[in-house]
């Protein structure tokens, strides 16, 4: 029995040495000097700088979780045609997506993002925060992240009832983009441009939306990696 135990033992460590070796040949070493090999992949990956690492933040902000629930406040007002909206956007979200998932919930207390449509005076009444500097726009994304880190905790989307039907639609595209870690690019290939324009299809994201949401949303990335933690990412899609 002892010598059983022993060979068992024995049996055990050369296994997970091996498996510890073949782990190591099969994570290959960064390259900080990958570029794409074509100029639209360089484009996405230089943008992404700004949509996916915001800049000068210079790392990920993202939801860490694998189910992220929104929820739709109805005490606002045309919040139909905001249910509508969003709901499209969300499923769109999700067929791009990897990680996280977003499902809609009835409970507010479950919901790590509360959309509301109505006049911006209801909206600061209700919430306690405050627009001043977002009426123009028609819309904000207000954002709660982790203490010392990136990762998004809460997000609670504020989409105007008086504009017409058809910025309101490409407004809570652009604010929902914010909501689940994107930030403003500068440009207007990007429904993330900081300028909603109504040339802009309001059903489907641009060509150049759907690849940030497939970087950001790969099951690989994490709040705070950098750009050049980001670089396999790049490297799978670009």
């Amino acid at each position: 029995m002892k010598r059983n135990f022993q060979f068992t033992l024995l049996f055990i460590g050369i296994l997970s040495v091996i498996v510890a070796c073949k782990n190591d040949e099969e994570t290959e070493p960064i390259n900080p000097q990958w570029k794409p090999a074509d100029t639209e992949g360089q484009f996405v990956m230089n943008t992404f700088k700004s949509a996916g690492l915001g800049g000068s933040r210079d790392a990920i902000q993202k939801w860490n979780k694998s189910e992220v629930k929104y929820y739709f406040d109805k005490e606002g007002s045309n919040t139909k045609d905001l249910i509508e909206y969003a709901s499209k956007v969300f499923s769109e979200i999700n067929s791009l997506s990897q990680s996280p998932k977003f499902y809609e919930t009835a409970n507010a207390d479950d919901a790590d993002i509360i959309l509301y449509s109505g006049r911006d005076t209801e909206f600061e009444k209700k919430y306690q925060l405050n627009l001043e500097g977002e009426l123009k726009v028609g819309g904000t994304a207000f954002m709660t992240t982790g203490k010392n880190s990136n990762e998004i905790k809460k997000s609670v989307v504020w989409i105007t009832s008086v504009f017409p039907e058809l910025e309101r639609k490409l407004i809570t595209r652009h604010e929902i983009g914010h909501a689940i870690g994107l930030a403003h690019v500068s440009t207007q290939r990007s429904i993330m441009w900081d300028t909603v324009d109504i040339y802009y299809n309001p059903d489907e994201f641009t060509d150049l939306d759907k690849k940030y949401i497939q970087i950001l949303n790969d099951k690989r990335v994490k709040s705070g990696m950098n750009f050049n933690e980001m670089i396999p990412i790049f490297q799978t899609y670009l």
